[in-house]
């Protein structure tokens, strides 16, 4: 089963219990907190997939790092996790709760990479155009990538459109050597 498949299943456990309990934005904020470690420290993801570090050892780092910045219910958590040796789902774990979370609350995550920075007003008529087709509301997280040339590419969920220069430039440049 791949790590992606695991994490979802304890995502989905823990948000369903936050929502019995009513403590989802509670476990929310510490699952970002988490995500923004796991960002932030490639050393402390590298503590959770390393197969040389003991369990024990691994629930007393974690207990060290989090105590006190995220709630007892999410430690024991992440405690019960490691014991049943899956801490190194802890990254996509954060991930995949975040994103149970944006769902229920009706927001959508999507990528957007351009070769220059996009004015605030072309950025705000994406959003506007996405949110008529999948009627939740957008968040656009927006990167530069230089090699696009121009246009841009949206990523959402698993589906991506690209209206990028470079990509219509290898377009032509397959349509011409075929012609050839």
């Amino acid at each position: 089963m791949s790590n992606t498949k695991i994490s979802k299943r304890y995502a989905k456990a823990l948000f369903e219990f936050s929502q019995e309990e009513k403590i989802v934005e509670d476990i929310y904020a510490d699952m970002a907190y988490i995500q923004n470690l796991c960002h932030l420290s490639k050393d402390f993801v590298a503590m959770l997939k390393s197969p040389v570090i003991k369990v024990a050892k691994k629930i007393e780092i974690i207990s060290a790092i989090l105590d006190g910045k995220v709630s007892e219910i999410t430690l024991r958590f992440l405690s019960i996790i490691s014991k049943n040796r899956r801490e190194f789902i802890i990254p996509s774990l954060s991930e995949q709760f975040i994103l149970m979370y944006k769902d229920s609350k009706g927001l959508k995550e999507v990528n957007l990479f351009s070769a220059t920075k996009l004015p605030k007003a072309v950025i705000d008529e994406i959003a506007v155009t996405m949110e008529k087709q999948i009627h939740k509301t957008i968040e656009i997280n927006e990167s530069i990538d230089e090699s696009l040339i121009g246009g841009f590419i949206i990523n959402i969920d698993d589906q991506q459109f690209d209206a990028s220069i470079k990509t219509k430039l290898v377009r032509l440049k397959n349509v011409l050597e075929r012609q050839v």
